[in-house]
Protein backbone atom coordinates (compact mmCIF):
# COMPACT_ATOMS: atom_id res chain seq x y z
CA UNK A 1 0.00 0.00 0.00
CA UNK A 2 1.10 3.46 -1.10
CA UNK A 3 2.38 5.29 1.76
CA UNK A 4 0.05 8.66 2.36
CA UNK A 5 1.28 11.94 3.79
CA UNK A 6 -0.36 14.67 5.48
CA UNK A 7 1.68 18.35 6.36
CA UNK A 8 1.11 20.65 8.44
CA UNK A 9 2.81 23.85 8.54
CA UNK A 10 4.02 26.00 11.39
CA UNK A 11 5.67 29.15 11.02
CA UNK A 12 7.49 30.81 14.01
CA UNK A 13 9.94 33.29 14.35
CA UNK A 14 11.45 33.23 17.67
CA UNK A 15 14.40 34.53 19.69
CA UNK A 16 16.34 32.77 22.27
CA UNK A 17 14.66 29.75 23.73
CA UNK A 18 16.88 28.03 26.09
CA UNK A 19 20.52 28.40 26.72
CA UNK A 20 21.13 24.82 28.11
CA UNK A 21 23.41 22.40 25.08
CA UNK A 22 21.66 18.99 24.74
CA UNK A 23 23.40 16.51 26.65
CA UNK A 24 24.19 14.50 23.71
CA UNK A 25 27.39 16.50 22.38
CA UNK A 26 30.29 18.04 23.77
CA UNK A 27 29.94 20.35 26.53
CA UNK A 28 30.04 23.82 24.00
CA UNK A 29 26.36 21.93 22.18
CA UNK A 30 28.64 20.63 19.29
CA UNK A 31 28.75 17.33 18.05
CA UNK A 32 31.68 15.27 19.14
CA UNK A 33 32.76 11.46 18.61
CA UNK A 34 29.06 10.34 17.10
CA UNK A 35 28.20 12.85 13.95
CA UNK A 36 24.83 10.91 12.64
CA UNK A 37 22.98 10.15 13.66
CA UNK A 38 21.67 12.78 16.26
CA UNK A 39 18.56 14.73 17.50
CA UNK A 40 18.54 16.97 13.82
CA UNK A 41 19.37 13.60 11.67
CA UNK A 42 18.19 10.52 13.51
CA UNK A 43 17.28 7.19 12.18
CA UNK A 44 13.85 5.47 11.96
CA UNK A 45 13.64 1.68 12.03
CA UNK A 46 12.01 -1.30 12.40
CA UNK A 47 12.77 -3.67 15.22
CA UNK A 48 15.08 -5.76 13.64
CA UNK A 49 16.73 -3.09 10.64
CA UNK A 50 20.56 -2.12 10.80
CA UNK A 51 21.15 1.54 10.68
CA UNK A 52 23.97 3.58 9.56
CA UNK A 53 26.13 6.28 11.86
CA UNK A 54 28.89 8.38 11.11
CA UNK A 55 31.80 8.69 13.55
CA UNK A 56 35.24 10.24 13.79
CA UNK A 57 36.56 7.20 14.88
CA UNK A 58 35.98 3.46 15.41
CA UNK A 59 34.02 3.25 18.31
CA UNK A 60 32.13 0.29 20.72
CA UNK A 61 28.82 1.42 19.37
CA UNK A 62 25.27 0.46 21.97
CA UNK A 63 21.63 1.82 22.12
CA UNK A 64 20.39 2.81 25.71
CA UNK A 65 16.85 2.75 26.23
CA UNK A 66 15.68 3.99 29.62
CA UNK A 67 18.10 1.43 32.08
CA UNK A 68 18.80 -1.14 29.16
CA UNK A 69 21.39 -1.33 26.63
CA UNK A 70 21.97 -3.07 23.64
CA UNK A 71 25.15 -3.85 22.28
CA UNK A 72 25.56 -3.57 18.29
CA UNK A 73 27.71 -4.93 15.61
CA UNK A 74 29.14 -2.51 13.46
CA UNK A 75 30.74 -3.23 9.98
CA UNK A 76 32.80 -0.03 9.36
CA UNK A 77 33.58 1.95 6.45
CA UNK A 78 36.20 5.03 5.67
CA UNK A 79 34.68 7.82 4.07
CA UNK A 80 36.70 10.40 1.12
CA UNK A 81 36.08 13.15 3.75
CA UNK A 82 37.80 11.20 6.64
CA UNK A 83 35.16 10.22 9.00
CA UNK A 84 34.18 6.82 9.49
CA UNK A 85 30.61 4.85 8.37
CA UNK A 86 29.30 1.82 10.19
CA UNK A 87 26.12 -0.35 9.39
CA UNK A 88 24.91 -1.13 12.79
CA UNK A 89 22.85 -4.02 13.64
CA UNK A 90 21.35 -5.28 16.91
CA UNK A 91 22.07 -8.60 18.22
CA UNK A 92 18.83 -9.36 18.95
CA UNK A 93 15.01 -7.14 17.75
CA UNK A 94 14.88 -4.12 19.43
CA UNK A 95 11.76 -3.01 21.50
CA UNK A 96 10.16 -0.26 19.91
CA UNK A 97 11.14 3.32 21.67
CA UNK A 98 13.41 6.26 21.83
CA UNK A 99 17.28 5.51 21.86
CA UNK A 100 20.44 7.22 22.66
CA UNK A 101 23.22 6.00 20.71
CA UNK A 102 26.47 5.41 22.31
CA UNK A 103 30.28 5.23 21.51
CA UNK A 104 33.46 4.96 23.40
CA UNK A 105 37.17 4.29 22.28
CA UNK A 106 40.14 4.02 24.76
CA UNK A 107 40.01 7.67 25.37
CA UNK A 108 36.62 9.04 25.12
CA UNK A 109 33.12 8.47 25.31
CA UNK A 110 29.68 9.79 23.55
CA UNK A 111 26.43 9.63 23.57
CA UNK A 112 23.86 11.18 20.86
CA UNK A 113 19.84 11.16 22.73
CA UNK A 114 17.08 10.81 20.84
CA UNK A 115 19.18 9.75 17.94
CA UNK A 116 17.55 6.31 17.26
CA UNK A 117 13.78 6.22 16.71
CA UNK A 118 12.87 2.19 16.86
CA UNK A 119 8.86 1.42 15.53
CA UNK A 120 7.16 -2.34 15.50
CA UNK A 121 5.76 -1.33 11.89
CA UNK A 122 5.52 1.64 9.68
CA UNK A 123 2.14 3.45 9.26
CA UNK A 124 0.50 3.33 5.80
CA UNK A 125 -0.63 7.34 6.53
CA UNK A 126 1.66 9.35 8.71
CA UNK A 127 1.35 13.37 8.94
CA UNK A 128 4.50 15.64 8.89
CA UNK A 129 4.72 18.91 11.33
CA UNK A 130 6.37 21.12 8.87
CA UNK A 131 8.23 24.12 11.32
CA UNK A 132 10.24 26.89 10.04
CA UNK A 133 12.01 30.33 10.11
CA UNK A 134 12.50 29.56 14.14
CA UNK A 135 15.20 32.20 13.78
CA UNK A 136 16.60 31.61 17.47
CA UNK A 137 17.97 34.67 18.53
CA UNK A 138 15.95 37.71 17.19
CA UNK A 139 15.09 40.23 19.06
CA UNK A 140 12.04 41.03 16.88
CA UNK A 141 8.76 40.66 19.07
CA UNK A 142 6.99 42.87 22.31
CA UNK A 143 5.63 38.46 23.13
CA UNK A 144 8.64 36.54 24.95
CA UNK A 145 10.22 33.94 22.70
CA UNK A 146 9.88 31.38 25.10
CA UNK A 147 6.22 32.00 24.82
CA UNK A 148 6.36 31.65 21.26
CA UNK A 149 7.70 28.81 20.88
CA UNK A 150 6.20 26.66 23.45
CA UNK A 151 3.04 27.35 21.94
CA UNK A 152 4.26 25.98 18.80
CA UNK A 153 5.83 23.01 20.33
CA UNK A 154 3.01 22.24 22.08
CA UNK A 155 0.58 22.22 19.46
CA UNK A 156 3.09 19.83 17.02
CA UNK A 157 3.28 17.48 20.37
CA UNK A 158 -0.82 17.50 21.17
CA UNK A 159 -1.36 16.49 17.05
CA UNK A 160 -0.88 13.49 15.14
CA UNK A 161 2.19 14.17 13.66
CA UNK A 162 5.19 11.15 13.25
CA UNK A 163 7.59 13.22 12.66
CA UNK A 164 8.67 17.09 12.72
CA UNK A 165 10.78 18.79 9.97
CA UNK A 166 12.18 22.05 11.10
CA UNK A 167 13.65 24.14 7.93
CA UNK A 168 15.32 27.18 8.14
CA UNK A 169 16.11 29.44 9.21
CA UNK A 170 17.02 28.14 12.79
CA UNK A 171 18.71 30.88 13.79
CA UNK A 172 18.69 34.20 13.38
CA UNK A 173 22.33 35.14 12.06
CA UNK A 174 23.99 31.46 12.53
CA UNK A 175 26.22 32.17 15.45
CA UNK A 176 26.88 29.02 17.70
CA UNK A 177 25.48 30.44 21.00
CA UNK A 178 21.95 30.46 19.16
CA UNK A 179 22.77 26.79 17.78
CA UNK A 180 23.04 26.02 21.40
CA UNK A 181 19.65 27.98 22.25
CA UNK A 182 18.15 25.86 19.04
CA UNK A 183 18.65 22.62 20.57
CA UNK A 184 16.62 23.37 24.00
CA UNK A 185 13.90 23.66 20.93
CA UNK A 186 14.78 20.51 19.31
CA UNK A 187 14.35 18.29 22.52
CA UNK A 188 11.38 20.28 23.47
CA UNK A 189 9.23 17.89 20.42
CA UNK A 190 8.00 14.29 21.26
CA UNK A 191 8.50 12.64 17.80
CA UNK A 192 11.58 12.49 15.69
CA UNK A 193 12.90 16.04 14.40
CA UNK A 194 14.53 16.92 10.93
CA UNK A 195 16.09 19.78 10.58
CA UNK A 196 17.52 21.53 7.44
CA UNK A 197 19.52 24.92 7.24
CA UNK A 198 18.60 28.34 5.92
CA UNK A 199 20.40 31.28 4.21
CA UNK A 200 20.60 32.49 8.13
CA UNK A 201 21.86 29.10 9.70
CA UNK A 202 25.49 28.91 7.04
CA UNK A 203 27.69 31.39 8.99
CA UNK A 204 31.63 29.51 9.75
CA UNK A 205 30.14 26.41 9.15
CA UNK A 206 28.43 26.08 12.71
CA UNK A 207 25.52 24.19 11.00
CA UNK A 208 27.98 21.86 10.36
CA UNK A 209 29.50 21.57 14.15
CA UNK A 210 26.25 21.39 15.47
CA UNK A 211 24.27 18.92 13.16
CA UNK A 212 26.99 17.31 10.82
CA UNK A 213 27.00 17.55 6.58
CA UNK A 214 24.05 18.22 5.36
CA UNK A 215 23.43 16.33 2.26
Amino acid sequence: MRNIVRIMTFAVIVCGFYNTPSASREPDGTLGLIRTPNNGIPAIILSTEPFTAVCTEKSILSLAWGEQTFPLEADWTLLPNGLLQARCTASAPLPAGVYSLNASTTEHTDCNTRAVYVMDTFPDTYTIAHVTDVHTGTQRHSRKDTEIIADVINAVNESDATIAVITGDLTDNGDAEQFRSFLAVLDAFRMPTFVVSGNHDRQARNYELFFGLQT
